[in-house]
């Protein structure tokens, strides 16, 4: 006698079909988050909170807008920055911010007149949505604050001058 119930007296199609459904199904909601995520716009913090000046800062600086960069900078550090490179050895704009990086402000903590921002840079490669090939690290912006506004007082990244 020959029957149709697959292995062991089980039949299979109908479990093949809801494992396979249930697949799909994981398969688009991990795709439609990644989508929404890829295409969320970052938070925007106040320009004048310590979280606002670090991503003016660095958001000028991929921007190539150096003016508003060094407003960011306190004047010490503005003469620090100039002193490590001169008008003729500057690096072009392309080589201030590469495009495979991305800055996440992580934390910050504020006690009286000095913030500390921890940020966490993020580099990957071009391969798509779903591509491990990526590497991060934090970094301390400490920033003070001088007659009511706050500034960055610390460059140990001294290739993000502009």
């Amino acid at each position: 006698m020959n029957d149709d119930n697959g292995v062991g007296g089980y039949q299979s199609g109908g479990a093949n079909r809801i494992l396979i459904g249930a697949g799909v199904i994981t398969v688009l909601i991990l795709l439609v988050s990644g989508i929404i995520i890829a295409t969320a716009e970052p938070e925007v913090f106040d320009p004048a909170s310590p979280e606002g000046v670090v991503q003016t800062y660095f958001t000028a600086l991929a921007d190539g807008d150096l003016e508003t960069a060094e407003a960011m900078l306190t004047p010490e550090l503005v003469a620090a920055c100039k002193d490590r490179q001169n008008d003729d050895n500057r690096f072009p704009p392309e080589m201030r911010w590469p495009t495979d990086q991305r800055i996440l402000l992580d934390n910050v903590m504020i006690r009286g007149d000095r913030a500390e921002v921890e940020i966490r840079i993020v580099s990957h490669n071009d391969g798509g949505p779903f591509d491990v090939d990526r590497y991060e690290y934090t970094e301390i912006v400490v920033l003070t604050r001088s007659a009511g506004n706050w500034r960055i007082t610390n460059n140990e990244w001294g290739h993000w001058c502009f």
